[in-house]
Formats: structure tokens, C-alpha cells, sequence
């Protein structure tokens, strides 16, 4: 009977142990959802903020390029235009115009630009073509991916820089 007491005694002890691992367990996988969570969110903001510079990167290109830049992102945004919604498509011809849209609507349609940026950068093959002038047929893909590597290129705020450390414009994303 001693020996029996001492084994249910014993059991006892490594059932609480094991009840104290499972909360401590349970605790840090609360710990590790929270960060994950929080992760998450910077990931989209950031996602979310490299849409609108390069989309603000698009429009400063647009309008302050050399003749050749302006021309190659002018293509690119006639392209974009027509792959944009009504509303942003007003938008971005109310740009720069003597009744321009508000800060707000600016942004959403710098979102929407760089958006699409790199939407059509990244379908590869399946963006279609075009025929550029001494090169043949050229890939919308290829001519998004270069407009945004010269985009990112030209950026001078340091944040918008780290921004982009380390990020490209690829296929897979």
C-alpha cells in the first residue's frame, strides 16, 4: 500500500508538472501571436507605404524627367490608365490641373498607380507586349520593372530608402 501511495504521489507531482508546462506553453504561443500579429500589421503599412512612393515616384518622374524618362513613364501610365478604375482614372487626369483633387484622393490614386506598378511587374510573361521602337517587342512587365527599379533609384528621403532595402520588384513577390 506504502508503495502504491508513493506511485499515485509521484504521478500526481509529474501531472502538475506537465499542468505547468501546458500554461507556460500556452503563454509564450500568446506571446509569439501577439508578435506575429503586430508583424503583420507593419508588413501590410509597409506594403501599403512602398505603393504610394513608388506611385509618387511615377507621377515626380512624369513631370519633372528628361525628355526620354518622361516619355518611357508616359507610355507606361497611358498602359496603366486603362487598367485603372473610373474613379481613379479621374483622378489622375485631375493631377496637376488647376482644380486638383484633394491630398487624400492624390494619395489613393498614388496608391492605386503603384499598386498596379507592381502588379504588372510581377505577371511576367502574361503582362503582354508591346513594340518599342529599336528593340522589338518588349514586355509591360519588363519596361514596370525597370521604370521601378529607376523609381526606387531616385528616392532621397532616407526613410523611403530603408523602405526599400532590400525589397524588389520580382515575379513571385
Amino acid at each position: 500500500m506504502a508503495t502504491a501511495l508513493a506511485r499515485m504521489e509521484r504521478a500526481t507531482e509529474t501531472a502538475k508538472e506537465a499542468v505547468r508546462q501546458v500554461e507556460i506553453a500556452t503563454q509564450k504561443a500568446e506571446v509569439a501571436a501577439r508578435r506575429l500579429q503586430k508583424r503583420t500589421g507593419w508588413a501590410k503599412r509597409d506594403e501599403t507605404r512602398r505603393k504610394i512612393v513608388l506611385g509618387s515616384q511615377l507621377l515626380w518622374m512624369r513631370d519633372t524627367g528628361d525628355a526620354q524618362t518622361t516619355a518611357i513613364v508616359g507610355l507606361m501610365l497611358s498602359h496603366m490608365k486603362g487598367l485603372l478604375r473610373d474613379g481613379e482614372r479621374e483622378l489622375l487626369d485631375q493631377i496637376g490641373t488647376d482644380k486638383p483633387p484633394s491630398h487624400q484622393q492624390v494619395t489613393q490614386c498614388k496608391t492605386a498607380l503603384g499598386g498596379l506598378l507592381i502588379a504588372i511587374a510581377r505577371q511576367g510573361e502574361n503582362s503582354g507586349s508591346f513594340e518599342a521602337a529599336d528593340d522589338g517587342p518588349m514586355l509591360w512587365s519588363h519596361l514596370a520593372r525597370d521604370i521601378g527599379r529607376v523609381a526606387i533609384g531616385e528616392l532621397y528621403r532616407s526613410h523611403d530608402i530603408r523602405l526599400f532595402k532590400g525589397w524588389e520588384i520580382t515575379p513571385n513577390g
